[in-house]
């Protein structure tokens, strides 16, 4: 989800980190003016559970309350610290 003109945040399923068990690691792609990283959410979830246009763990998955949470609240807090780096105009990497 492209949050403003600097930031992006996209959660994903890590497919080819898949498990002997069939559940794979939610990951987290954070893009900053270009540059971009990814990490691991620390969640596992089915293939079949996931909702690629919303991002977000669908109702049949025992668990999507608490994994929904979790991405929502990941969401913010990322937002928040870009907001108060962003905020800082020596940080380089937002162009300032």
């Amino acid at each position: 989800m492209k949050i403003n003109e600097g930031l992006s945040v996209l959660f994903w399923l890590y497919k080819a980190k898949k498990s002997k068990d069939g559940m794979v690691p939610i990951y987290v792609r954070i893009t900053v003016n270009g540059d971009r990283d990814n990490f691991s959410t620390g969640k596992k979830i089915a293939p079949s559970d996931w909702d690629e246009k919303n991002s977000f763990v669908k109702s049949v998955a025992l668990d999507y309350k608490s994994v929904n949470s979790y991405i929502r609240k990941t969401q913010s807090a990322l937002e928040k610290h870009y907001n108060a780096v962003a905020g800082k105009k020596e940080y380089s990497v937002f162009g300032n």
